[in-house]
Formats: structure tokens, C-alpha cells, sequence
């Protein structure tokens, strides 16, 4: 059997061409920096990209999401038919949006779990900290 592995990438907006490209608006690259506690998000949409072996297709597959101090979001995600089976081609890569909107946050890690038939992905993702204030900038 093929590793499975799940990445995530935090966004404030994703928008989705005709063509099906995703255009990630406001990507968080480091902690997501926060000026009180709690601090309301409006929406904050998180982008996987999960990958298995070509003869290990997903069977079912979720994630859940737990910021500091709130219960988990869970959701189940719909399967696309598997990709053709081309020559060289070992892999299968899958990528999905899961929103989560009116979230108090609060300082500290965001578990992100990718569930799947066999057990379950831990996926790295930022954390939510306090904004530091800026010194000699006028």
C-alpha cells in the first residue's frame, strides 16, 4: 500500500476559473496573527490537497478541523471518479475547499485531521497567535 499524505493551505478567499484553476486570495504562509482574543473570523477556507497510490484509491475520505477551544467542524467530502490510468502515473491527487465561517479565534494550534477509510492524516497548519506590535515604524 501507497503513504497517503494531506497537505492544507488556510485562505481568506479562493475563487475558481471556468477552467477549474483555484485562485487562493490571502494565503496565511506563517501563524495567523490575531489583535484580540477571541478574534472574529467572517470565513476562513482551507485548500487540501490529499494524495494516495493509483491502486489505492480513496474509499471514503473527511476531514475535521478544531481551532483552539471550539468543537471540531467534520465533514465528509463527495469522490471525483479515479483519473485515467496513464502511463508512469503512480499517484492520485485530490483537492477540496472546506469553509469555516464565524469562528472565534483564539491563540494556539488548529488540528486538522484528513479521516479516511483506514484511519486518519494529522495535516500541518498554522496556528493562531497574538499580532506583536510593531516597533520604530511610523
Amino acid at each position: 500500500m501507497t503513504e497517503r499524505t494531506a497537505f492544507v493551505t488556510i485562505a481568506d478567499d479562493i475563487y475558481t476559473s471556468y477552467n477549474g484553476k483555484l485562485n487562493i486570495i490571502g494565503a496565511y504562509t506563517q501563524d495567523i496573527a490575531i489583535i484580540a482574543d477571541p478574534f472574529k473570523a467572517n470565513q476562513l477556507l482551507f485548500v487540501f490537497r490529499v494524495e494516495t497510490g493509483i491502486d489505492d484509491p480513496f474509499q471514503t475520505l473527511g476531514v475535521e478541523i478544531t481551532f483552539p477551544g471550539q468543537k471540531s467542524i467534520v465533514t465528509t467530502m463527495p469522490l471525483p471518479p479515479n483519473p485515467p490510468r496513464l502511463p508512469g502515473r503512480t499517484k492520485q491527487a485530490l483537492t477540496f475547499t472546506v469553509p469555516a465561517v464565524y469562528v472565534d479565534l483564539r491563540p494556539g494550534k488548529i488540528d486538522v485531521k484528513v479521516i479516511h477509510e483506514r484511519g486518519s492524516i494529522d495535516v500541518l497548519a498554522p496556528w493562531i497567535a497574538m499580532a506583536q506590535p510593531q516597533t520604530g515604524v511610523s
